[in-house]
């Protein structure tokens, strides 16, 4: 009795190990005797609780053989089965559920078996996910659930039914039902809590404190919290408590417990999650300090490195990551912590620094599925630093690289981009090529075409971006792209001046109901321009108006404005023409238009329209006003041929020719029809001065000097 005694003093005290050393002699010695059962017993259960499985089931089922008509039958061959769950020996845990089931069809502890039949199912789901079978995994913690549910709402036993809510809420946690997880432990908790000494359930706020960071992470996702270093939204920063709560009451009891490292990991990304960087390290210290070499701690760098990351906080990153890749050999999480570590670098423009950590990523894991993505990132990087020649030839590397990823085409696209920088068009060619050969159907192969097409089009070299924009239709005919592949097509036959094939495009792209609207406007644009230039007033009119009407706030509307004023002038409606003319004027401080070439045009047909009011003084100023905008003005020498006309028909004649001679002399004017009619004009004057001689030699010049009838 003495020995059991002690025995049992020892294991209240949780002094597992000294009670063994009481027990296991004590039954060698008393085997033959009536505590010889308890003896044997409570030796298993020390075991037990040692985690020293294998050797406590041995125990336990010597108990049901050697004391067949013993008080502990039942209570031996349960504790047995859990030793079997425990050890992950199913088999052996499936024979002893089925041996109590026969031997105590209507024992005490026949719910506290069905929670063992529901914790071999969770056992279960190990072999099911190492068999990636994810659909019979979910299949087996829903049986699970059920099972653990029905101990808990049938049983009358208060223990029970706490192992059935522990165990519940393992299986809930493990289908993602994190706030059903909180309602069914929320009893197992509050015992734990209230008797404040380590017991059977204390997993239980580590299992809490993992169910609240995932509701917080949800938060986070679905919030902006994550795309700053602002206040975390309350319910966020709740759960976050809630989380650390946890974490901090399981460690406070078990510092060394089985799931210590969980309850830091919890504590870290909790804190990391609501914003509280210094408790965040701390706890990233403690995991460092006490359990290096736990995968809970890589795990927690690696995600509060992510959370840093995305709040913008590059440096914290770089350190945590750089961390990580220090103390991982993990061959998931060390690749990423070198992947990371580069972006985290790249974002602080530490350029040179990101490409060393992106090279050790390709060299160590060359086959990796960051590798296409490192090898991206070098080439990148290389650019950032000014150094094309060596970012095209790593981009070139990376698009070597076999597989299919996004990756290797960007660098095969980006490549090509930098060889058309370089000036070596016939490679930039050849990588273009390569790249549409080897990814034709690539998301965004008609975007890489378009822009090879592109860089000849600016580069004026337009036979060849016309083939490349005629390919982009034929081989993306549904690509919206097309679009403005289609206008670009129309402009050449403009340029080749083939202006009623072009109107004929135009017109069929301005039609088109799936045409994109921007390619729309700029082909009404362009038909405005064709009727402006083959003198239909009409035409013009009726376009301007649609354009207007169908763009409002678009590109060209304030050119439409123009060809609808011109329009009316040409056909006589001053009054129309000069209120959009004068609207037009109020922009003339606003450089987003009022710098387009095209926008001397207003003063010059305001002044023109002006004078045929014979308005003369107001056309002087609005000239004046054109030279004050912009005395540099290429359109400026129209403006004076203007303004000596209306001098002229004011019989101010003096005035006149100096603004004809300005027009005449103005490099942008010289040879042009408006300096020949300023010539002619000038002439004009003279001889309504009656200076024939001086009028015949200014007449002459004209006949001489310009080509214009």
């Amino acid at each position: 009795d003495a020995a059991l005694w002690l025995g049992l003093a020892l294991k209240k005290q949780q002094k597992f190990r000294p009670a063994l050393e009481v027990l296991e002699p004590a039954y060698a010695r008393f085997s033959d005797q009536p505590q010889a059962e308890q003896l044997l017993y409570q030796w298993a259960d020390s075991l037990l609780r040692l985690a020293e499985y294998d050797s406590a089931r041995e125990k336990f089922q010597l108990v049901v053989e050697k004391f067949p008509e013993g008080t502990l039958q039942e209570e031996a061959l349960n504790a047995a089965t859990v030793c079997a769950v425990n050890a992950g020996r199913l088999s052996e845990a499936e024979s002893l559920l089925t041996q109590y089931d026969r031997d105590h069809p209507q024992g005490r502890l026949r719910l506290r078996q069905t929670i063992l039949r529901g914790r071999v199912l969770l056992r279960q789901v190990v072999v099911a996910e190492r068999e990636a079978s994810r659909d019979r995994a979910q299949s087996l913690f829903r049986d699970a659930a059920e099972v653990f549910s029905s101990v808990a709402q049938s049983s009358e036993i208060d223990s029970t039914k706490q192992q059935a809510r522990f165990f519940w809420g393992e299986a809930l946690l493990k289908l993602s039902d994190y706030a059903r997880v909180l309602e069914v432990t929320q009893p197992v908790a509050d015992l734990v809590l209230r008797e404040r000494v380590p017991g059977d359930f204390t997993e239980v706020l580590v299992q809490r404190g993992l169910a609240h960071l995932e509701l917080a992470r949800k938060l986070a996702r679905d919030s902006d919290a994550d795309q700053g270093a602002g206040t975390p939204p309350p319910e966020l920063a709740s759960h976050c408590q809630s989380a650390r709560d946890s974490a901090s009451s399981y460690l406070a009891g078990l510092p060394r417990g089985t799931l210590a490292p969980q309850a830091w990991y919890v504590s870290a990304v909790s804190s990391a999650l609501a914003g509280q960087k210094t408790e965040s390290l701390a706890a990233l210290k403690s995991l460092a300090r006490q359990f290096a070499k736990q995968p809970e701690r890589e795990m927690a760098l690696l995600e509060v490195g992510e959370i840093a990351y995305a709040r913008g906080d590059h440096t914290l990153a770089e350190s945590l990551y750089d961390e990580l890749a220090t103390a991982s050999r993990d061959p998931r999480r060390r690749p990423q912590a070198l992947a990371d570590l580069g972006w985290s670098r790249s974002q602080q423009k530490k350029h040179a620094d990101a490409v060393s950590a992106f090279r050790q990523l390709l060299n160590e894991y060359p086959e990796h599925a960051l590798a296409p993505e490192a090898a991206f990132m070098i080439g990148q990087s290389l650019a950032a630093l000014g150094k094309k020649l060596e970012a095209q030839k790593a981009f070139a590397e990376a698009f070597n690289r076999p597989g299919s990823s996004d990756q290797t085409f960007q660098a095969g696209w980006r490549s090509g981009k930098l060889l058309f920088e370089l000036n070596d068009v016939p490679a930039a060619d050849a990588a273009y090529g390569t790249l549409l050969e080897r990814f034709p159907e690539h998301p965004r192969a008609d975007a890489a075409l378009d822009d090879w097409a592109a860089r000849h089009y600016d580069q004026e070299r337009f036979e060849q971006a016309d083939k490349l924009y005629l390919r982009l239709i034929e081989q993306f005919p549904k690509s919206p792209l097309t679009w403005n592949a289609r206008v670009i097509l129309a402009e050449s036959e403009l340029i080749g001046e083939r202006p009623e094939v072009a109107r004929g495009k135009f017109e069929a792209i301005a039609t088109d109901p799936q045409a994109d609207q921007k390619a729309v406007e700029r082909s009404m644009y362009q038909l405005q321009n064709i009727a402006h230039e083959g003198q239909d007033w009409q035409g013009l009119k009726r376009l301007a108006a649609e354009s207007l009407r169908r763009f409002p706030e678009g590109t060209y509307r304030h050119e439409a404005e123009l060809q609808r004023a011109e329009a009316a002038f040409m056909l006589g409606d001053l009054k129309g023409a000069q209120v959009d003319l004068e609207r037009l004027l109020k922009l003339k401080n606003d450089s987003d238009i009022a710098d387009k070439p095209w926008f001397g045009k207003v003063f010059v047909r305001l002044a023109e329209l002006l004078v045929k009011e014979k308005e003369y003084e107001q056309a002087l100023a609005v000239v004046d006003t054109m030279e004050q905008w912009n005395s540099e003005s290429p359109l400026l020498y129209k403006g004076w041929e203007v303004a000596g006309r209306a001098y002229k028909n004011q019989a101010r004649f003096s005035d006149a020719r100096r603004l004809f001679l300005k027009a005449i002399d103005d490099p942008h004017g010289k040879k042009t029809e408006t300096a020949a009619r300023a010539q002619l004009l000038l002439a004009d004057t003279l001889v309504l001065e009656k200076n024939y001689d001086g009028a015949l030699d200014e007449y002459l010049k004209v006949d001489i000097g310009y080509e214009f009838p």
